[in-house]
């Protein structure tokens, strides 16, 4: 026992000092191979202080620069409670029991130090249905403590919203500018999608609005009312629209004596008056043809003071007053608003009015 244990002692002094690698590893692998080293000779696993990153559960990484640690790759063989990989490097373990020398051909130059070194580790036990079984309880376990985080921090919020307080600074923070137009922004994005405007009517079909029955505050009826009736102006405003409309340049004044209020008004009711003018001249050139053949001229102006109110009956002959006296009312209404209309024309469209004249001819002064 004693010899063997002296033996050990020396290939782990020797593995320490870091001389003569390929030394150690040939006389570590024929000592291995001799039978000789019992599962007695080996100190427990719990004595041997295992790698950080080991104990971690980490792998290490290759940095630039720096050379990998000797034993980073392992083999874990355990014998009973014996820990072998936690103290010799993983070339002593990974070379077979054949000696190096035996396996090297005569005049082969050795392997070189990093080959050794980066050999890969052999397979371990570790089945895939250990694997998963191990995913599924981290899984497991994950989604426990998650959701025990859930129900914790939904319990503080529901006990924080009882508080005045921290309710009414999360309602303000809801009511300002900057988050209204966020969810306005999110929403519009939103409703882009045809899947998302299919699935919100889909909930409110058959379901009235939210705000059906509940009385709109103030401020929602002012501004409603506001947009009914128009812009809202300050009495400074008022004051000034007024002021320019008073000394503004006056129109052209019609024959009525009425002014026009602006030149957009002008055209209006000059389109207005030459549209009545047309209509009048259309539906009086019959009657206008008829007394041009009963009496061979035109009707004039003064041919109808004895129809229009406030006129005197003239000296007519015999057949030309029974004919102005059977004219009905519908025909000498018409007749008086044709020179009416006329008479305003006379102020815009000199041209328009001389067709006048193939209907009623207007007296010379």
């Amino acid at each position: 026992m004693s010899r063997q244990i002296l033996a050990f002692s020396t290939l782990l002094w020797t593995a320490l000092s870091g001389a003569r690698i390929r030394r150690l590893a040939v006389a570590v692998s024929a000592f291995l191979s001799s039978k000789e080293l019992s599962a007695t000779a080996l100190p427990p696993a719990a004595l041997v202080r295992e790698p950080r990153w080991r104990r971690r559960g980490r792998v290490p990484t290759e940095r630039r620069g720096r050379r990998p640690a000797l034993g980073h790759r392992v083999v874990m063989e355990t014998t009973a409670e014996w820990s072998v990989a936690a103290i010799l490097p993983a070339a002593i373990l990974t070379t077979p029991s054949a000696t190096l020398a035996e396996r090297l051909p005569q005049g082969a130059p050795s392997p070189d130090r990093n080959e050794i070194r980066n050999t890969p580790a052999a397979p371990t036990d570790i089945t895939e249905s250990a694997l998963s079984a191990a995913d599924d309880a981290a899984a497991s376990t994950r989604t426990a403590r998650q959701r025990a985080s859930d129900q914790r921090l939904g319990e503080l919020m529901r006990r924080r919203w009882q508080e005045p307080a921290f309710r009414e600074r999360v309602l303000r923070g809801r009511r300002e500018a900057s988050a209204v137009r966020r969810q306005a922004s999110q929403m519009q994005h939103r409703w882009q999608d045809p899947a998302f405007r299919e699935r919100m009517s889909r909930a409110r079909r058959g379901r009235p609005a939210w705000n059906r029955g509940i009385p709109r505050p103030e401020h929602v009826r002012e501004r409603i009312r506001a947009g009914i009736q128009g812009r809202v102006r300050s009495e400074h405003t008022r004051l000034k629209i007024s002021a320019a409309r008073t000394c503004r340049a006056p129109s052209p004044i019609a024959p009525n004596g009425v002014a026009l209020p602006s030149e957009m008004g002008t055209r209006n009711a000059y389109a207005h008056w030459r549209t009545q003018f047309l209509a009048l001249v259309a539906d009086l050139q019959l009657w206008s043809d008829s007394f041009y053949a009963e009496f061979g001229r035109r009707p004039r102006r003064s041919d109808l003071q004895s129809v229009l109110p406030g006129e005197s009956t003239p000296r007519w002959p015999v057949g030309l007053r029974r004919a102005m006296q059977h004219m009905t009312p519908t025909l000498a209404f018409k007749c008086q608003r044709f020179l009416e209309v006329r008479q305003m024309l006379s102020v815009y469209d000199a041209e328009l009015c001389k067709k006048g004249d193939q209907v009623i001819v207007i007296d010379p002064p």
